[in-house]
């Protein structure tokens, strides 16, 4: 059932990009900063490689066993990116979040990062693929 709306019509455009020595708490504080729920994460200028969410925070940071290791936010970054291309339709979007159980997905075209699309996104431009998606996250 393709939607017809492309991935690249409803993702976010704006998603900073934190050097993977960072802090948890500058991590944190990026977040609330941007009113957003993840950060891509790099080594210096090289291309991003991982994302850190709230959730990767919570879990992994505060409440995770090994909370006392954790200095920096490569630590605690999921990687590699699970990435979709622009040109997607919004219900391939949805297959791979619910494939893959994650709730966001990195807009890219291999060379380039566009910005991001989540559950949020694809929920508010296409309800029907609520049943799709909530099978898994």
């Amino acid at each position: 059932m393709q939607t017809g709306v492309k991935v690249g019509e409803c993702m976010r455009r704006r998603l900073p990009i934190l050097d993977d020595r960072a802090s948890v708490f500058e991590a944190a504080a990026l977040m609330k900063e941007h009113n957003i729920d993840s950060l891509l994460v790099a080594k210096g200028d090289e291309k991003p490689y991982g994302i850190v969410t709230k959730s990767d925070i919570v879990f992994k940071a505060i409440a995770g066993d090994s909370i006392r290791g954790i200095d920096n936010i490569k630590t605690i970054a999921s990687r590699p990116l699970i990435t979709i291309s622009p040109d997607s339709d919004i219900e391939e979007a949805a297959k791979v979040m619910s494939k893959k159980n994650i709730t966001r997905l990195v807009v890219s075209d291999k060379k380039t990062i566009f910005g991001v699309i989540d559950v949020k996104d694809l929920i508010r431009i296409s309800p029907s693929l609520y049943d799709l998606i909530a099978e898994r996250v």
